[in-house]
């Protein structure tokens, strides 16, 4: 088997079902390619209808949400490909960039992982797609804003492209998006990795529930001397936010419903706030405890604490 593709779902049926039938077409395009369904303990009838309407399909039922990374891992277990790609299932696949990325890797074994365009509903690039490692530096320059004021810099003289090395690292915002270059970190949404990497990196680390997983898996893979590259030559749309408060207040019509249903919103969002923000914290005691000052540290963690009470409070 060439390539496994892992898709890990939970509550997203519709989106689920073009997702699998992109991956399908790309079947068409060259690589012997498996499709994997690790299935989070979905409860509006995903694995129902991926058994009934995709009965080629591997289907990895967890029982219950698990999280990105445990999820996923348990997809692996059932994989036999020599390269794994992983996939959301919100997305909007171009049949030929799985075979494009694969084909750019195939004979590359300096490379660890890759990834194709990951674009939003407004064509703009996915910002978690394209990707500089969070040192304490990179992230005050972007939660200050100043990664966000050089881009309206005037590309004179390549001075945009000077800042942005200095005060853009965040998203690498130095580098041009039109062209292939190597990355720091990649979108776990379209991540492509040869089998053998990942055994040896160990796969997702299961501390991450969700959010800031891609960046770890990504820099345990530049640690082993390998690369992580950015192909904008094909493209993949990530349909994220799609459901969500203001989905839910639009659709439920009885107002009792109406109620809890965006109280049960509310509680996700509680949940995958908190998600994002210790997402931080693990990562830096991870990889950067020993690197920087304790004083570093401590200031890192109260302004990420700060952040994360704002984001809460807003919900």
């Amino acid at each position: 088997m060439d390539i496994s593709v892992i898709i890990l779902s939970y509550n997203g049926k519709a989106l689920l079902s073009q997702t699998l039938d992109a991956v399908k077409s790309a079947i068409d395009f060259g690589p012997e390619i498996e499709i994997i369904v690790a299935d989070n303990g979905s409860t509006d009838g995903a694995v129902e209808m991926v058994k009934s309407e995709y009965p080629w399909v591997k289907m990895v039922e967890n029982g219950a949400n698990l999280g990105f990374s445990a999820g996923n891992n348990r997809g692996v277990k059932v994989s036999s490909g020599k390269y794994v790609l992983f996939l959301n299932s919100d997305t909007k696949l171009n049949p030929d960039s799985i075979s494009y990325v694969y084909s750019r890797m195939l004979n590359d074994n300096t490379v660890g992982a890759s990834t194709c365009r990951v674009e939003l509903a407004n064509g703009q690039i996915d910002p978690a797609s394209h990707r500089g490692f969070p040192t304490p530096w990179r992230a005050l320059c972007y939660y200050a804003g100043i990664e966000k004021l050089i881009k309206i810099v005037p590309a004179q003289a390549g001075l945009d492209v000077t800042l942005g090395k200095y005060f853009g690292g965040y998203h690498l915002t130095n580098l041009d998006l039109n062209s292939e270059h190597e990355i720091d970190s990649c979108t776990g949404a379209f991540m492509m990795i040869p089998r053998e990497v990942g055994d040896t990196v160990g796969w997702w680390d299961e501390d991450y529930f969700m959010y800031g997983e891609d960046i770890d898996f990504c820099f345990r893979i530049k640690a082993l001397g390998k690369k992580i590259m950015y192909f904008p030559q094909v493209k993949m749309l990530h349909l994220k936010h799609q459901s969500g408060l203001k989905k839910a207040e639009g659709q439920i019509k009885d107002e009792r419903e109406k109620t809890e249903e965006i109280e049960k919103v509310r509680a996700i969002k509680r949940k995958t706030t908190n998600a994002f923000y210790d997402a931080m914290i693990i990562f830096y005691n991870k990889h950067y405890k020993d690197v920087y000052p304790d004083f570093v540290r401590q200031l890192a963690f109260k302004f990420i604490n700060i952040k994360k009470q704002r984001a809460l409070g807003k919900i």
